[in-house]
């Protein structure tokens, strides 16, 4: 078990605890619920993150962590309401830009493009070139068919984090449409060589998904899918 899971874990032990003595907390509810999340116990997560809401409907953070699990399970109609009452809830600035960025990432795949640039436009303002907002622009561009600079808008991304192939992962769509499948074959490979995280994981393979339905006729793409899924079922990944 890595560290880091472990610590989650103790987490949980001493969370459950907390609960026991004050099942009125919506805060350790949260708290346990994240740690959930972050090892991938999704149906967890989501329990204790309507736990916390059930006590205090009015918790930013819980909504906008609850909207994260349901865009991870491909329910985004959901993801956009939690990430909505987030935006509504939250009074400060830099929390704010985080539920617009996933308010975004939904969005697009609902198909609401307009909305979601709305919100990448209100993140960026916010916080001007953060990482994880020329992440989402990216994502939009993509949506929209400019693949060039969806591409070049992700390897930005990368430029400006410290986690290998956080971000360059994503180019493997906009790659395979730009007719290069060898180097998006090569981008995963090496993606799943650097022990990447659950979470990044299980958004880069619902995506590469979606484009196999919609151009079934794309090249490799289903050799995509298949190393990915050797390299779950082999249990490889980190925590979320």
């Amino acid at each position: 078990m890595h560290s880091l899971e472990g610590d989650l874990e103790s987490g949980i032990i001493d969370f459950s605890e907390s609960i026991a003595l004050n099942p009125d907390d919506s805060q350790v509810f949260f708290n346990r619920g994240t740690n959930f999340l972050s090892l991938g116990r999704l149906t967890d997560s989501k329990k204790d993150f309507d736990s916390a809401l059930e006590i205090n409907c009015h918790y930013p953070d819980a909504h906008n962590s609850r909207g994260v699990y349901y865009s991870l399970i491909d329910e985004h109609s959901d993801a956009v309401k939690d990430f909505v009452s987030a935006i509504e809830e939250w009074g400060e600035d830099l929390q704010i830009a985080i539920a617009h960025r996933n308010h975004a990432l939904s969005q697009i795949v609902l198909g609401d493009l307009k909305s979601a640039d709305e919100s990448i436009n209100i993140a960026n303002k916010i916080s001007p070139n953060d990482k994880f907002t020329i992440s989402a622009r990216a994502h939009l561009e993509y949506a929209t068919g400019n693949f060039q600079r969806s591409l070049e808008l992700f390897e930005l991304a990368q430029k400006a984090s410290s986690v290998p192939d956080e971000f360059r992962v994503f180019t493997t769509l906009p790659l395979f449409r730009l007719d290069r499948p060898e180097d998006a074959v090569e981008t995963i490979r090496r993606f799943l060589s650097s022990n990447p995280k659950a979470i990044v994981l299980t958004r880069i393979r619902s995506q590469i998904l979606n484009l196999h339905k919609s151009h079934p006729d794309i090249s490799r793409v289903d050799e995509i899918l298949e190393l990915i899924g050797e390299f779950i079922s082999a249990g490889q990944s980190q925590s979320f």
